[in-house]
């Protein structure tokens, strides 16, 4: 046997270990987590990968940001398996070669029509990264073109999070750099690329400035009701914003600012929506003062002749055995509860500070409950990114805690 042979084999006797590591917790009955694709890096599969999307017939898209043939990540996808119990299918859409094409894919989404849209933060005719697209080519291939390329300038460069689509097939999103040179290599934009028949049009819709109403987007938008949501990491206070931005006449305000006090602390990652407008999300800090371990909370739209968000806590993780570090938002799962991960956090499971958790928080008598669903133990640790997949589960991927490598996970059952 080789040693790539044997390589590949430990990698498999890990990932089962890790398997049989995770620890159930949760009150649910019976969870059941399974992993659907080892990613152990070079020039095959990628490395990092990250999760977007999961489309009708279940088949899950995401992006390798490094690794793959010429090294710059790809684009993938995992079709699920035609007999339960089956392997996953991976097919690589897209190799990046790191020139014009972008380099470092960091996120996918998919339009009406079937085609996918993402980000690189780097590569370009400048290196200020690119939004790209990949459509069919009718043959069951696809076909990669770059629908803007940045400068670095008044248009924003390191587009570090994915875009989000309206119905008219315009693209939105935020550059981590660009603009005001204020914040050195600038404090970010928003954009907005509009496609014109022949090609795409791109209008900065906001440019964000070194003072009290936030810099440095800390996500990807939220479009809602004709608006786009989102947070930035830094405001003149020393902490971020909720901001919300009108698409048609641009209006920006900061709904809502961070105080970096006990329960308010450190930027907050992109929000969600419920069905009734009101705004979940998490923060990087906050919770308990000793801890600042995280926090979840809530802003209700103002009401009754009111101009303000109100924020609610929803829960303050208070020290790693009960989890540490939100660096997503949380999701909705089919059962109406949110859903998180913490990168650190639980029983020690083979780490020094925890491998991680994923909870759970449920509405109960008008008071929000958490519970820790899993926590991730021995081989594996920070998990990232949940999603919703086929039949419910939660999807998301956890880094190798051996040796280079991660695995993307999906959990039923919850």
């Amino acid at each position: 046997m080789t040693s790539k042979e044997l390589a590949r084999l430990g990698l498999q006797i890990l990932l089962i270990c890790a398997v049989l590591a995770f620890l159930t917790v949760g009150a649910h009955a019976n969870p059941t987590l399974s992993f659907l694709r080892l990613f152990p890096g070079g020039a095959g599969d990628g490395s990092n990968p990250l999760l977007g999307f999961t489309d009708a017939s279940g088949t899950i898209y995401g992006v390798t940001a490094d690794g793959g043939q010429y090294g710059w990540g790809t684009v993938f996808t995992l079709s699920p398996p035609i007999q339960d119990g089956g392997a996953w299918t991976e097919t690589i859409l897209y190799n990046f070669t790191g020139g014009l094409d972008g380099k470092t894919p960091v996120s996918v989404t998919m339009d009406a029509q079937g085609v996918v849209y993402g980000t690189a933060v780097a590569g370009g005719w400048t290196n200020e990264g690119v939004v790209f697209k990949l459509a069919p080519d009718g043959q069951g291939g696809w076909v990669q073109s770059v629908v803007y390329d940045f400068t670095g300038g008044y248009d924003g460069g390191y587009p570090l999070f994915g875009v989000t689509i309206d119905a008219a097939g315009n693209l939105y999103g935020a550059t981590y750099f660009g603009g005001d040179r204020a914040c050195d290599a600038g404090c970010g934009v928003v954009f907005r690329l509009s496609p014109n028949g022949s090609g795409w049009t791109e209008t900065t819709l906001h440019v964000f400035h070194k003072d009290s109403a936030g810099y440095t987007p800390a996500g990807a938008l939220t479009l809602h009701d004709g608006k786009l949501y989102g947070s930035t990491m830094f405001s003149d206070q020393g902490w971020g914003v909720v901001f919300e931005l009108g698409t048609a006449h641009r209006k920006y305000s900061a709904i809502y600012t961070f105080q970096g006090g006990r329960n308010d602390y450190v930027w907050s990652n992109p929000v969600i929506f419920d069905s009734v407008g009101n705004i979940y999300s998490t923060t990087v800090g906050g919770g308990a003062p000793r801890c600042r371990c995280g926090e979840v909370y809530e802003l209700s739209p103002p009401t009754g002749g009111q101009t303000t968000w109100t924020k609610s806590q929803l829960y303050a993780f208070s020290d790693r055995a009960d989890g540490k570090g939100l660096f997503d938002a949380p999701i909705f799962g089919t059962d109406g509860n949110l859903y998180g991960v913490t990168v650190e956090g639980g029983p020690k499971n083979g780490c020094g500070f925890g491998c991680g958790t994923i909870f759970r928080l449920s509405l109960q008598n008008g008071t929000w409950t958490k519970s820790t669903v899993y926590a991730v133990g021995s081989h594996y640790r920070y998990p990232r990114g949940l999603i919703r997949g086929p039949q419910g589960a939660l999807l998301g991927r956890v880094t190798n805690n051996i040796q280079p490598g991660a695995a993307i996970f999906a959990l039923h059952g919850y």
